[in-house]
């Protein structure tokens, strides 16, 4: 299984899509170095809604929490419709990282009036859904949950799995302190992500959360996270060891905001 998901992921960076060893942003279509504001400067109704002190107590003694049904399923479908199109326009390159080779990923940035304003004319969904995910770092240091200071980077990555062509191996989002280079994630803190698929059983792309006692990932103990319409997850960058199953059914979509 592993070497037919490398030769589908290595045919479609050699033969159909642009390639790139990092997702691009889709308003330059250069790599994204982040730029950070505080997250207070990104309340959003919706997000002091959602978490409550339970999610907050969960974040801070397991290092993850999941809110299903998070947003309805009218506006992941939007969103879904909006990621097709940038698909189709071949927006998003296939990732040559050894990693999650064949994956497919683009940087949605809204850190300006320019860009809100492009963003949200050409694709309303994904920009409604990014100002919403947004809202969540200011909830998150309300609750008290990994204390204060967090600062949001105002983009987000869309990524697509394609179906039996790419999966994540074992990872963590940060590897501070070892790694103190913005430009690798080394700053990220809090990992937010939405999903957007109509799923259902047996189409592959859970994600897994694993126990890493001693900070060692145990390849045989996991979580599984089905990632179905409207879920949100979030979990602790350097904490947190995951990867992503293969799609085995469809393509699989997520959208994921990084915190600092």
């Amino acid at each position: 299984r592993k070497v037919l998901t490398a030769c589908r992921a290595h045919a479609q960076a050699r033969f159909c899509r642009p390639s790139s060893p990092a997702p691009l942003s889709l308003a330059t279509g250069k790599v994204v170095l982040p730029t950070f504001e505080g997250s207070s400067s990104w309340s959003h109704e919706w997000a002091d809604r959602l978490l409550a002190p339970a999610h907050a107590a969960a974040l801070r003694d397991v290092g993850y929490t999941m809110v299903p049904e998070a947003f309805d399923a009218g506006l992941a479908a939007r969103c879904l419709e909006e990621c097709l199109k940038l698909d189709a326009a071949s927006r998003a390159t296939v990732t040559t990282n050894s990693c999650n080779s064949g994956s497919r990923s683009l940087w949605l940035e809204f850190d300006s009036a320019a860009r809100r304003e492009a963003l949200q004319g050409e694709y309303p969904a994904l920009y409604e859904l990014s100002r919403m995910l947004a809202g969540l770092p200011k909830r998150i240091e309300e609750l008290g949950a990994l204390g204060s200071g967090l600062q949001v980077h105002p983009a987000v990555m869309v990524a697509m799995y394609p179906e039996q062509g790419a999966e994540y191996a074992v990872h963590k989002d940060s590897y501070a302190p070892k790694d103190n280079d913005p430009a690798t994630g080394a700053t990220r803190r809090l990992t937010v992500l939405a999903y957007l698929n109509d799923w259902h059983e047996g189409d592959g792309g859970e994600l897994r959360l694993h126990e890493s006692p001693g900070d060692r990932p145990d390849s045989r103990r996991f979580e599984v996270v089905a990632p179905t319409a409207g879920k949100v997850v979030l979990f602790d960058s350097p904490r947190v060891w995951h990867a992503v199953a293969p799609s085995q059914r469809g393509d699989r979509w997520a959208v994921t905001l990084w915190v600092h």
